[in-house]
């Protein structure tokens, strides 16, 4: 009689190696999609956001433009402004940490004519948001005395305060950063004006730098040929430029606006 003994071999229950790193890719995969997709909807949360306070301010800036029937009498962004004289002593308007005696203490809102606002690759993009700010405290100065829009604008919520505890409100975007007040630009000087880095706009207006938090600086395109327009297309300038919000066409997105 012949024994025949049988061995069977199994397998241990479990993945391979392979298997997992298949499954660890394809994780991957999906998380970087969610991530991606999360990143797009905040980004489009913070420009929806960026855009209703910029209406908001709009519908302020209308609010002082019927009480003195005119937009001459809206405040001036720049220095030269014969109406409010940024150059004399304004009383602080925001009550903060320090308590209501911020109330009395007088300061100037007025510019560093030493900055040199000259453009090169953003190097100047701090000088612009300090310029941006300034002239948001400006234009609050002037509009708080008019009380329907003191009392309003505390609706702003988080974009609303005094950020940077000098005593002055001002106007944040979503992002953080300064939003911009003008009366009207003209880019009479373009290589020293203050506020080349806005638009050319005959009329008062809000910008915000965008997600990129640069300003730019910003070129009308029928201002230009074709040939001078794909040169800017290609400088820092047009690019950090693309992406600012505006009060003026808050309905266009920025794709729009390139052409």
């Amino acid at each position: 009689m012949t024994n025949t003994n049988t061995t069977t071999h199994r397998h241990a229950p479990g993945f391979s190696l392979i298997e997992l790193l298949v499954v660890i890719s394809i994780i991957a995969v999906l998380a970087s999609l969610l991530l991606g997709g999360a990143a797009l909807v905040k980004s489009g949360a913070e420009e929806s956001q960026t855009r209703a306070v910029l209406a908001s301010l709009m519908g302020h800036a209308g609010q002082f433009e019927t009480q003195f029937s005119t937009a001459a009498a809206m405040p001036s962004h720049l220095d030269n402004d014969t109406t409010y004289d940024w150059s004399t002593v304004k009383r602080r308007n925001a009550q903060g940490a320090t308590g209501s005696a911020r109330i009395d203490t007088g300061t100037d809102l007025v510019g560093d004519d030493n900055d040199d606002y000259t453009y090169a690759n953003g190097d100047t993009n701090d000088q612009y948001m300090q310029r941006a700010n300034l002239y948001m405290k400006r234009f609050l100065w002037a509009a708080n005395q008019m009380p329907v829009i003191r009392n309003a604008l505390p609706s702003l919520g988080e974009s609303f305060g005094d950020f940077d505890d000098d005593g002055f409100i001002e106007i944040v975007d979503a992002w953080g950063n300064p939003i911009a007040y003008a009366r009207s630009v003209e880019h009479d000087v373009p290589a020293t004006a203050d506020d080349d880095f806005l638009p050319k706009h005959n009329s008062p207006f809000f910008a915000s730098a965008g997600k990129d938090q640069r300003w730019g600086r910003p070129q009308i395109r029928g201002e230009m040929s074709q040939a001078q327009w794909d040169t800017y297309k290609e400088t820092d300038e047009y690019k950090f430029s693309v992406d600012n919000l505006y009060s003026f066409d808050i309905d266009r997105s920025a794709a729009q606006r390139e052409d």
